[in-house]
């Protein structure tokens, strides 16, 4: 008794409809969003490290309370420039290099990498004007300026309240003329 027996026949499968789709669909974006986000951050640890291999530090890091702080000094005028860098300037003695080179024939001029800056260590206190202020001061003291300085510049927001022994004499940098 040769009987054929009929093949079996799967079912189509189930697509569920609009909402599987849908699931599926979100599913394949936040993979993407989390291989993205993965290779980014794992790519940006490893250029940060060859950078930071490959770097020479520049200008002198002077230890005050709470860590150390990069500082700059060119030049050896009679008058005193401190620039400091503003929002989102990553290091103020690279981005000022060339204001430096024209500045330094006539002026002392500091450049004040302040925590979180530069090679300066990361911030270690609170940014209140009151710490900044403080940290500002203990710098320029101990990287040995001894000149006042008269003419405090600085780009964007990075303005202190400059008391005790220095003040603001110039509202305008120095080398704009009269």
């Amino acid at each position: 008794m040769n009987a054929t027996r009929p093949s079996p026949t799967f079912p189509a499968r189930a697509t569920g409809g609009r909402g599987a789709r849908l699931l599926r669909v979100t599913r394949s974006v936040l993979l993407s969003v989390v291989a993205l986000v993965a290779v980014s951050t794992l790519s940006n640890a490893a250029l940060g490290a060859f950078e930071k291999a490959n770097t020479d530090p520049y200008g002198d890091r002077v230890r005050i309370t709470g860590g150390q702080v990069n500082v700059s000094v060119s030049g050896d005028g009679e008058r005193t420039v401190v620039l400091l860098g503003g929002y989102g300037t990553p290091s103020p003695v690279l981005d000022f290099a060339p204001l430096v080179d024209e500045l330094d024939d006539t002026y002392t001029v500091v450049v004040v990498e302040r925590f979180g800056y530069g090679y300066s260590d990361l911030e270690v206190t609170g940014r209140t004007v009151e710490n900044v202020s403080a940290e500002l001061h203990e710098t320029l003291a101990r990287a040995g300026v001894t000149r006042q300085p008269r003419s405090p510049w600085s780009s964007g927001i990075a303005g202190t309240r400059w008391s005790g022994p220095y003040r603001i004499v110039m509202t305008r940098p120095p080398w704009s003329g009269p």
